[in-house]
């Protein structure tokens, strides 16, 4: 049987246009296909991740054709891996899965449930990125993640308060984890080669959070407050607030009955993570998200 032996460079992972040629592939821009070329990058996100053989166990987003996944498979004790292209999931199922400490997924990672993983480790599809972030932050346990995503994005994740990258994935990411951009990484390490700027990084958990956000609920209600907000940022807080909770049949004195004075004419823009969460912990006070 071929294997994905490094040596085999008729089936080296690492030159994906060879091997998706043989499969009749081409590339589906809508589920944000890139495949990595670059076999020193993959090594160097690997490096970034520190894996333990004993004790890490991984996910990866966006198997593909197994070129970070044969070398996580090398340094991890466990990989789970999702691929939602079928075609590459039967690739993958018949040159890898024989590995004993590697899990092949089918499917939508964003509709399944993955067994325990405590890192991320991903060359993740470009066009998922914020889902994909936001699913994470909800586990129970935050995993670290290394991933590489578009640039565009990685700033906005690291921007701070009046920032003109700043938004809700701005704080809803700094409100879980410190992230941190460990380099740029170039367009042609990948093929298809992608029209976007792509950054790798990497989001540790903070070892303390709130525990207003500990509740799952009251975390998904103070994310739904940042995605309610956000589209209104150049906006005072107490319109932006307003347009977010007049669903709730909330009106414009209890806002301002909310918000300290001087914060009432403050632009979105201007609030911190830690000025949100504490108006979040408010809303959910005085009952607001609960009224009919």
């Amino acid at each position: 049987m071929l294997s994905l032996n490094q040596e085999n460079s008729n089936w080296d992972p690492f030159k994906p246009k060879i091997i998706l040629k043989r499969l009749n592939i081409i590339p589906k821009k809508r589920l944000g296909q890139n495949f990595l070329t670059d076999k020193n990058m993959a090594n160097r996100l690997i490096l970034e991740a520190k894996l333990s053989k004993n004790h890490d166990e991984i996910l990866e987003i966006g198997a593909g054709l197994g070129g970070l996944t044969f070398i996580l498979i090398q340094n991890a004790k466990k990989v789970h891996a999702v691929e939602y292209d079928f075609k590459l999931y039967n690739f993958l199922k018949k040159y890898v899965s024989n590995k004993e400490n590697l899990n092949l997924i089918y499917g939508n990672f964003l509709k399944i449930e993955i067994p325990f993983y405590n890192k991320v480790v991903s060359n993740i599809p470009y066009t998922m990125t914020g889902p994909i972030i936001s699913k994470i932050l909800m586990k129970d346990e935050i995993p670290e993640v290394y991933m590489i995503i578009e640039e565009r994005l990685a700033k906005r994740i690291v921007a701070k308060p009046n920032d003109k990258n700043y938004s809700r994935l701005s704080v809803s990411v700094n409100t879980f984890v410190k992230p941190t951009i460990i380099k740029e990484v170039s367009p042609h390490c990948f093929y298809p080669v992608p029209k976007i700027k792509l950054a790798m990084i990497k989001l540790i958990p903070h070892q303390k959070i709130d525990i207003f956000l500990k509740d799952k609920n009251n975390r998904k209600s103070y994310l739904d407050l940042l995605r309610g907000i956000f589209p209104y940022k150049n906006k005072n807080i107490s319109k932006a607030l307003y347009l977010y909770l007049r669903i709730f049949k909330v009106g414009r004195n209890e806002i301002y009955n909310l918000l300290e004075d001087n914060q009432k004419e403050k632009k979105v823009r201007a609030f911190s993570k830690d000025d949100l969460l504490k108006i979040a912990k408010l809303i959910k006070l005085k009952e607001l998200w609960d009224k009919d």
